[in-house]
């Protein structure tokens, strides 16, 4: 399978000129280099970066020697990359000759590399490691046509790959509980197979008649969420509501992709904030941003989705406290319309007319983007 990994080239490396046998030594492997800079490590970098190591007692003199000097940092590409980059790394000094920790390392800390240890740290690293400029600086010629990226699944087992040649697009539906986001998705896909919904994964109980695996993936830990794993890799965005965390995760798209079809994502304004921050999913995806309003003021609308959420069961304490955030996710479309592609409004009454022409619209966008 081919991947993508995050790659340091430490300070002892730059500074006994290494950098160019160790660029070597990934390249001879048919490996790929599709970014790279050398930068001096702020003390907050490097404490995000070792931050799995903050008990440990080397951590204090690592994070010191860290930023000591200019490091080079890249991003790889490649079959099996992770494993195949840690292969070559090595474990430290004492490995020998042939690994390149073996070959270069001076003591256990003086290791001369970095290398991501599994797909979601890789993950995790480029979006820690690289601005949003950094990531739209990636041209598309960079990549060749055999090359596609992996990212783990919560699963050990299953992996994904997304083809680098272009970024996979993907339709973003946002707006407030209630808007009607789901059921315009619901009759697009019906009106175009090509379009699937995504099912989010949520630690709240299921409703009566909801399915597991068809209206939500259930899970009952919500230790998959803590500590923002969105940023660890498993997720696109998730947030949390009340007791309950929602989020999408990488290996949903993957699912609907393996069929063929385009995967389609329901999302509030917060899932929007964290799509438009999180670098590593727009250096892997287009995201088409549609923002779905009902018609009429304020006020009207407010009715509109109190009737809506009482209507699918949602007990009044939830509805009252949604009612209170209206206003302010009505107003995050214009103070951020410019992150938008496009204003839908709904008017309840037409939704599948929504759907004919939306199908269009976005059939037409996506054979442009792809």
């Amino acid at each position: 399978m081919l991947e993508v990994s995050f790659v340091m080239f430490k300070q002892d490396a730059v500074k006994r000129g290494l950098v160019g046998e160790l660029t070597s030594r990934l390249e001879r492997k048919g490996l790929r280099m599709l970014a790279t800079r050398i930068l001096i490590p702020t003390k907050a970098q490097m404490a995000l970066h070792y931050g799995e190591h903050a008990d440990k007692p080397f951590y204090t003199e690592l994070v010191s020697w860290s930023l000591q000097g200019p490091s080079q940092i890249m991003v790889w590409c490649g079959p099996e990359a992770v494993k195949l980059i840690r292969g070559l790394m090595g474990q430290n000094l004492h490995d020998g000759p042939g690994t390149i920790r073996g070959d270069y390392a001076t003591t256990i800390r003086q290791n001369v590399m970095h290398a991501s240890s599994s797909l979601p740290d890789a993950l995790r690293e480029i979006n820690l490691w690289w601005t949003e400029l950094d990531i739209w600086q990636l041209k598309p010629q960079m990549f060749t046509p055999s090359y596609s990226i992996g990212q783990a699944d919560m699963s050990p087992v299953t992996h994904l790959q997304w083809d680098l040649t272009t970024r996979l697009s993907i339709p973003v539906f946002v707006g407030p509980g209630g808007s009607g986001k789901s059921t315009i998705v619901k009759q697009l896909t019906e009106y175009n197979p090509e379009f699937v919904a995504c099912i989010s994964t949520t630690t709240r109980l299921p409703r009566e008649g909801e399915m597991d695996h068809q209206h939500y993936h259930f899970v009952s830990s919500q230790g998959i969420f803590i500590d923002n794993r969105v940023q660890e890799g498993d997720f696109l965005e998730c947030a949390k509501y009340g007791d309950s965390w929602y989020g999408t995760t990488y290996s949903e798209l993957e699912r609907i992709r393996a069929k063929g079809k385009t995967p389609v994502l329901i999302v509030d304004t917060q899932g929007h904030q964290q799509l438009v921050r999180n670098r590593a999913a727009n250096l892997l995806f287009k995201f088409y941003y549609i923002f779905v309003r009902p018609t009429g003021d304020n006020e009207t609308v407010c009715k509109i989705l109190h009737d809506r959420m009482s209507q699918r069961g949602d007990i009044v304490e939830q509805v009252l406290k949604r009612e209170a955030q209206v206003d302010r996710e009505l107003a995050y479309y214009n103070d951020n319309c410019e992150k938008f592609d496009k204003l839908l409004y709904n008017d309840f009454e037409r939704i599948p007319e929504h759907a004919t022409g939306l199908g269009k619209v976005i059939s037409d966008i996506l054979s442009v983007l792809t």
